[in-house]
């Protein structure tokens, strides 16, 4: 299987669509809340314009959303991007629009369909050139479709006092 690109344009596609997540507070972020996006999510497996990428590359990648807020932290690098997103629902694939606010990819705005198959289960379809929104969960050959799964990062526990 061919992979895209050199290591570290794979790594640069997994840190730019992980950045790309992010939540508007308010009413929006009662939305996500609502979603079920909230919580750490753990990369599992990525395929870019047709193409899987290096599971040791993706599996570095957990996305944290929270209250409005996201953020993407790389194992060996800390945290890499941040910013924010907003949810709909009402359509089918649902979509995120998420637009970072700091990182690599600042001031970039992608459009993104997502899925939970089960509650700790998180699948995102990114239009990495920021054109359209996918309509499937397809990451096609020569395009900047970016479809990543996740899952769910257990809360840990509290600490005994």
């Amino acid at each position: 299987m061919r992979r895209h690109g050199d290591p570290n344009s794979r790594m640069l596609a997994v840190l730019f669509a992980a950045a790309a997540l992010t939540l508007v507070p308010t009413s929006a972020a009662r939305a996500a809340e609502d979603s079920g996006v909230e919580g750490s999510w753990k990369a599992q497996s990525a395929m870019l314009g047709g193409e899987a990428l290096a599971p040791e590359d993706v599996q570095t990648v957990t996305l944290s959303l929270e209250g409005g807020a996201y953020e993407v932290q790389v194992d060996g690098r800390g945290t890499t991007d941040k910013g924010t997103y907003t949810v709909d629902d009402r359509k089918k694939p649902r979509r995120l629009r998420i637009i970072v606010a700091s990182g690599p990819n600042q001031g970039r705005t992608f459009p993104a369909i997502y899925e939970l198959p089960d509650a700790d289960t998180l699948r995102i379809c990114y239009d990495l050139a920021g054109a359209k929104y996918p309509d499937r969960f397809e990451a096609i050959y020569g395009t900047a479709f970016y479809v990543v799964t996740y899952k769910r990062v257990a809360a840990a526990a509290p600490s005994a006092p």
